[in-house]
């Protein structure tokens, strides 16, 4: 039996599946990593996230909306009044579901193990998409704030 025949035959399989390994993230730098709206959202909120990595692990996670016009100098965790208005309309409320969303990311250290909140689905999205942002700046050991457009 000539054993040259059976080498491609052999090594085929192991490429292709070398190929579909999972890309190494780089390491995370420490520092404080934070992402906001330029700008408020139709109903007066601006939504920010600070991440704080420390010894190369999510250490901190503070998502949350800066109100704007009656709600200027208050965020929407701690106004009662939304929290109430939401609660009675979604069944959830500020207070509670950006606590879950940054319990999540911080047990699980991995975005993508972030379960989206039902009744705060736009919230959710955002927590996860300025969640990668904070952390592909850590990645980069960039401390400038990121900035992005209101949807």
């Amino acid at each position: 039996m000539n054993m040259h025949r059976w080498i491609p035959v052999l090594f085929i399989p192991a490429l292709l599946f070398a190929g579909c390994a999972p890309k190494t993230a780089a390491p995370l730098s420490d520092g404080t990593f934070s992402v906001a709206y330029e700008e408020p959202d139709a109903t007066g909120w601006t939504a920010f996230l600070e991440l704080t990595v420390k010894d190369g692990k999510i250490a901190k996670v503070n998502f949350d909306y800066w109100g704007s016009g009656e709600a200027q100098g208050t965020v929407k965790s701690e106004n009662p009044a939304y929290n109430e208005a939401m609660a009675a309309v979604t069944g959830t409320k500020p207070e509670e579901y950006l606590a879950l969303l940054e319990a999540d990311l911080l047990k699980s250290q991995d975005v993508d193990q972030v379960d989206l909140i039902t009744g705060a689905t736009t919230s959710s999205e955002d927590f996860k998409t300025f969640a990668r942002l904070a952390l592909e700046a850590s990645q980069k050991g960039d401390l400038r704030p990121v900035l992005l457009p209101q949807p």
